[in-house]
């Protein structure tokens, strides 16, 4: 997750408003692995997302938002139904040095 050994790192609970916000006015790269998932913050959004399923490593500067399922653990598959119906928060992590 980190291209650095060592890092400060920050976790800031953010609301749908700040994340639409930096989605707009950045340049992003989708992590997302699930299509369903994908699919729902699309709409969610109102902005096309992506699922790309890779492995990210961020640098001093980097940012990265997390969309954050809420509940217990899911059994069988991730649907788009399943999550529609989920409560959900996002985080936006940035590594400070």
């Amino acid at each position: 997750m980190l291209e650095t050994t060592e890092a400060t790192v920050r976790f800031k609970k953010v609301p749908i408003e700040t994340v639409k916000q930096l989605l707009q006015t950045n340049k992003v790269e989708s992590a997302i692995g699930h299509e369903a998932t994908a699919k729902y913050l699309s709409e969610l959004l109102s902005i096309p997302i992506s699922a790309n399923r890779i492995s990210i490593k961020l640098q001093p500067g980097g940012k990265l938002i997390i969309f954050q399922l809420k509940g217990g653990r899911i059994s069988g598959e991730l649907t788009y139904e399943l999550i529609k119906n989920m409560p959900y928060e996002f985080w936006l992590v940035e590594v400070l040095a």
